[in-house]
């Protein structure tokens, strides 16, 4: 995954890259696992760019929540980037974060684009102006039930962004647990945002089992004109 990164860094042509993954090395049944020691992934620079583990077992394991908060899984900073159908696990700082505009995490369970994410401090951050965060379960990979697997579920600091379902109908829920903060707009350090939109996302279980949260929904200065509707709060 590294060499494939680097590669959609350096990458001129503009048509985009697409990182994907080899069945018989990530089968579903049986999640191959990419393992991150004290030197982070490089961070993906280029715009239009995915990285695409959907209908594979991809699964991205830190081994650095004792040495640094600063150590994050994934890193999207190019515009309309993608990420989707991995699971990434043992992060001290954000598992999966989008920086650049228009970018998405996730996509249609279904078909296996939502990520899976926990035991890190923040599950998927948003800087990305206009993004979406769609279809991703985050505190509830197996054998987490019962703790605090991340500090922030979700963290929203960007305008025009989507958490769940679009207004249009479009989109997918997303299904938070075992968290301190469900899901976080704006916050200290944060530039002023508007626009946010929260809608339809299960936080604190997922069907009949409790994934406590302690707080659902966290709206913070600096922000306004932010919609949450249709979420449930277990």
């Amino acid at each position: 995954l590294r060499k494939a990164i680097e590669f959609a860094n350096a990458d001129t042509s503009g048509s985009g890259v697409r990182i994907g993954f080899a069945a018989t090395a990530f089968p579903p049944a049986g999640p191959g696992a990419i393992t991150i020691g004290s030197v982070p992934l490089p961070v993906v620079t280029g715009d239009d760019v995915t990285i695409d583990g959907a209908g594979r077992g991809v699964r991205l394991v830190g081994m650095t929540q004792s040495l640094t908060p600063s150590v994050n899984g994934v890193v999207m900073s190019g515009a309309r980037a993608t990420v989707r159908g991995l699971e990434v696990r043992g992060f001290a700082g954000n598992c999966i974060h989008l920086t650049g505009p228009q970018s998405v995490a996730g996509g249609d369970p279904a078909s296996g684009e939502g990520n899976v994410v926990d035991d890190c401090g923040i599950g998927i951050r948003d800087d990305g102006a206009g993004s979406r965060i769609e279809g991703n379960r985050i505190g509830l990979a197996p054998g987490t039930v019962g703790a605090a697997s991340v500090a922030i579920g979700l963290w929203v600091t960007a305008s025009d962004s989507v958490a769940g379902e679009a207004a249009s109908g479009e989109g997918h829920a997303n299904t938070i647990g075992n968290a301190t903060v469900g899901i976080r707009v704006g916050g200290v350090g944060t530039a002023a945002l508007t626009g946010v939109r929260l809608a339809s996302n299960v936080i604190g279980g997922s069907g009949d089992t409790a994934a406590p949260v302690q707080t659902g929904i966290e709206v913070l200065a600096p922000v306004s004109g932010v919609l949450a509707t249709g979420n449930s709060l277990r």
